[in-house]
């Protein structure tokens, strides 16, 4: 790798780290300006209790396009460093990312051996460099592919290539002994959290039963849950502090 090539990677990567700095701001901020509300709702006669979130405030555009920047960062520094070893590149020169071993072999492998076009075509298929990119690959990671870095990395480059990525809140577990709730009069269980998904208002994010012993029974929420500020689409998020249900694009 020649000298220009290797500061070009670095100043990707450099440059993926300052955003990262504002997307963890961004988040701070939102975080800190508590943009929900939560109010119980219990049932004295059933024994049971919901509680229930007003979602004042959603992530800013801007979060999302940071979120881009950072991505895009990443992608690219990924996409250079092959490009720079190759040899000679070509317009299918690339760091591939695949979720299936048969498609990484079908579409990097074998046309790499045969001297076709493909993303590793230049690269020796023996080679260190090689080995060590099919070792990274997501259907190698031990969580499954969609819990993989770089098949985030993928999914969330292609989200923002066509449009916004989409950042939303998500419930998360809290904390069950810092529940934030006032009660009089009543014992209530250990809370049961709904995890993972969007916010949204009138929803319901934790529920449990109760024991009512006084006749005078109330309940009351006097805080807010911690949430998590997630990146994707659906149900899967990449959760700052989760994937889109498109696979991620094997090009750059």
């Amino acid at each position: 790798m020649d000298e220009r090539a290797r500061e070009g990677i670095i100043g990707k990567l450099d440059r993926a780290r300052e955003h990262l700095k504002r997307l963890n701001d961004e988040v701070e901020a939102f975080v800190e300006s508590k943009p929900h509300a939560y109010w119980a709702k219990p049932d004295f006669h059933a024994g049971r209790y919901g509680i229930y979130v007003t979602v004042n405030k959603s992530p800013s555009v801007e979060m999302s396009v940071t979120c881009g920047d950072f991505i895009h960062c990443l992608r690219s520094s990924l996409d250079q460093l092959v490009s720079s070893a190759v040899g000679r590149q070509t317009k299918w020169s690339s760091f591939p990312i695949y979720d299936d071993r048969d498609d990484f072999l079908c579409r990097v492998v074998i046309p790499a051996r045969r001297k076709r076009p493909g993303q590793l075509t230049g690269l020796d298929p023996e080679g260190d460099l090689f080995t060590t990119i099919e070792a990274l690959q997501p259907y190698n990671g031990g969580h499954g592919p969609r819990s993989h870095p770089l098949y985030n990395i993928a999914m969330l480059s292609n989200m923002d290539k066509h449009r916004a990525i989409v950042t939303s809140a998500t419930a998360q577990t809290g904390d069950t002994d810092g529940l934030p709730i006032r009660v009089k009069h009543v014992r209530p269980s250990q809370a049961q959290y709904q995890t993972g998904v969007p916010l949204k208002s009138g929803a319901k994010v934790a529920w449990g039963t109760l024991t009512v012993f006084g006749a005078e029974p109330e309940m009351e929420v006097e805080g807010e849950f911690p949430f998590e500020v997630a990146f994707g689409e659906g149900a899967d998020f990449v959760q700052k502090e989760s994937t889109s249900s498109e696979r991620p694009s094997m090009t750059s």
